[in-house]
């Protein structure tokens, strides 16, 4: 995944009231920039949201923190004079004598010192983290989904297809996989041993009979929530499993939206909750507008009642599509601008 970015500002708006910054455009994104620092067309380097930073580089010195300038920064959605700004704008003069050939979409993640925040933390039964091996990429892909303010051409694939919009569940990636009779459990990017929290979760709803019982080589990849995973901001007093993907390994097909829902109806799991349905006609106009609107309105409603922001929503065709552009599944989230972790 790309982190930090050589990209051209596509447009600059002002902002009411604020005489020194304005709101910038780069690729799907808005960001809150120095007035006069950028025009449009200007190069820049762009960092999105969820990317920790190197306080100590002299581009990031401004976010350096007093108590401990050692700690990383971490890139946040922000809330400026009353526009949302989501990432980072580098001007590039920092890296004149290192980039000598600007191009749109190149990957400076290294030069500009940056890497991917990560929330997962695996707990065992005692409460302990888990350490296991690594995630079995050649059997499935570790779930990581393209945002598409970042990768903002999807739109055009997206268009004049029937579409499902579903609910971005606050969790943890959870993949559970049954191959020529091997059973497997994996976090997002590990294999986990029997004292971890999910693979005792799995064995305590008997995943793995009922799809012995079934008898297919399958990998089952979705969300699980609940207590101490991820602040668990849903609410959940016990813990749950959301499946949002699953793939034939015999044949090497992915599920569309309705073979999960029967799937998930035969094997008693739960699927992603469904935010709604776009017909083919109704995706012809589609922007990332219209989606964001979409994500800002999503809520966990928690156990008590009360009304807490989701997370965002995902995108995806009915019927499964290779993208080009993302050299995988088509499938793309969009952040909720309210959802704080």
């Amino acid at each position: 995944m790309k982190l930090a970015t050589v990209e051209k500002i596509l447009d600059i708006q002002p902002i009411e009231g604020a005489d020194k910054i304005a709101l910038a455009t780069i690729l799907g994104w808005q960001v809150v920039i120095k007035k006069e620092e950028f025009k449009v067309g200007d190069w820049c380097v762009y960092i999105p949201i969820d990317t920790l930073v190197n306080p100590e580089k002299p581009w990031f010195n401004f976010l350096t923190n007093p108590k401990d300038p050692s700690v990383w920064h971490r890139v946040k959605t922000s809330k400026i004079r009353g526009v949302y700004s989501q990432g980072l704008v580098i001007p590039t003069h920092y890296f004149n004598t290192m980039l000598t050939d600007l191009t749109e979409g190149l990957d400076v993640s290294e030069l500009v010192d940056v890497k991917k925040y990560e929330k997962e933390n695996i707990l065992n039964a005692d409460g302990t983290t888990t350490r296991g091996i690594p995630f079995p990429t050649d059997i499935i892909p570790i779930t990581d989904e393209d945002n598409l303010k970042s990768k903002y051409q999807a739109l055009e694939e997206l268009k004049n297809k029937k579409l499902y919009i579903t609910l971005k569940m606050d969790g943890s990636s959870m993949t559970v996989i049954r191959l020529n009779d091997k059973f497997t459990v994996c976090s997002r990017r590990l294999i986990l041993e029997s004292g971890a929290v999910m693979y005792q979760y799995v064995e305590k709803i008997g995943l793995k009979q009922t799809l012995d019982t079934i008898g297919k080589n399958i990998a089952i990849q979705g969300e699980f929530c609940g207590p101490k995973i991820n602040c668990n901001h849903m609410g959940l007093k016990d813990y749950a499993y959301y499946i949002f993907t699953i793939k034939d390994l015999d044949n090497n097909r992915y599920y569309g939206v309705d073979e999960i829902k029967e799937f998930c109806a035969q094997a008693k799991l739960n699927h992603v909750p469904i935010v709604k349905y776009m017909e083919p006609d109704e995706t012809q106009t589609i922007d990332i507008g219209y989606f964001q609107q979409i994500s800002n309105e999503q809520v966990y409603i928690q156990s008590n009642g009360k009304k807490v922001p989701g997370e965002g929503i995902v995108i995806r065709p009915c019927v499964p599509v290779f993208s080009q552009l993302l050299g995988k599944s088509l499938s793309v989230k969009v952040i909720n601008q309210n959802y704080k972790d």
